[in-house]
């Protein structure tokens, strides 16, 4: 999970032990530990805040895809952020 906010992340964790399946997760909050997190281990569901002081939710994109295509594997990954619906919309329709 790519979030800067530690009371995000929090949220978010508290969401998905309450709702999701059994699952451990990897918090990271910038982008060298996302980058070290990806080069280390494999994951099914990133994630990711869309805006971050220092990586942005293109990039974070980007990131995935190379790491995972290079691997063959398949991994989604999911953006939460306080963006306008607007803006996410033509994100959506990016990738």
């Amino acid at each position: 999970h790519l979030e800067d906010s530690p009371r995000d992340a929090e949220i978010v964790h508290d969401m998905l032990e309450a709702n999701g399946p059994a699952c451990d997760i990897v918090h990271v909050d910038s982008r060298a530990p996302f980058e070290s997190a990806l080069a280390d281990g494999a994951f099914d569901v990133i994630i990711c805040d869309f805006g971050l002081p220092d990586i942005d939710g293109l990039t974070a994109l980007r990131l995935t895809k190379d790491r995972f295509e290079l691997l063959a594997g398949e991994c989604e990954l999911k953006y939460v952020s306080v963006f306008s619906s607007r803006r996410l919309n033509i994100f959506k329709m990016i990738t």
